[in-house]
């Protein structure tokens, strides 16, 4: 028997430990929420706990909103900002809002899904 299951939800899928009491999930990803642009929407993995329950990731804090968990932090691709936030702007040596400079990682869909019987969670995730 695996240690761990997935469960399909409203934002992408929750991590939970079989062997645990409470029914919290260990870590919760988020592939579809709706967040400004300004933030550089990216799937996320918030909330996320240790195997004690000790909470480890901090979501969209009020003065980094662009923060969201545990995310891939790609800085500028293209142009475009994929982090989110203020972009450092060495000539005036300050951080600026770019307008319309801001990209997203955009959740397509789950093409494997699962956990096997040696605990191993597989998730293969497209992303446009």
């Amino acid at each position: 028997m695996s240690n761990f299951s997935l469960k399909a939800n409203d934002l992408g899928f929750e991590i939970h430990d079989a062997h645990s009491v409470a029914d919290r999930p260990i870590a919760v990803y988020r592939a579809t929420e709706e967040l400004p642009r300004s933030d550089s929407p990216k799937p996320c993995f918030d909330p996320l706990h240790t195997s004690s329950g000790q909470l480890v990731t901090e979501y969209r804090p009020d003065d980094h909103t662009w923060h969201t968990g545990l995310y891939f932090g790609w800085v500028h691709v293209n142009n475009a900002n994929l982090w989110g936030g203020p972009w450092y702007v060495p000539e005036e040596k300050k951080y600026v809002h770019v307008e319309n400079s801001h990209g997203i990682q955009r959740h397509d869909s789950f093409s494997v899904f699962g956990v096997s019987h040696a605990s191993v969670a597989s998730v293969d995730e497209e992303l446009s």
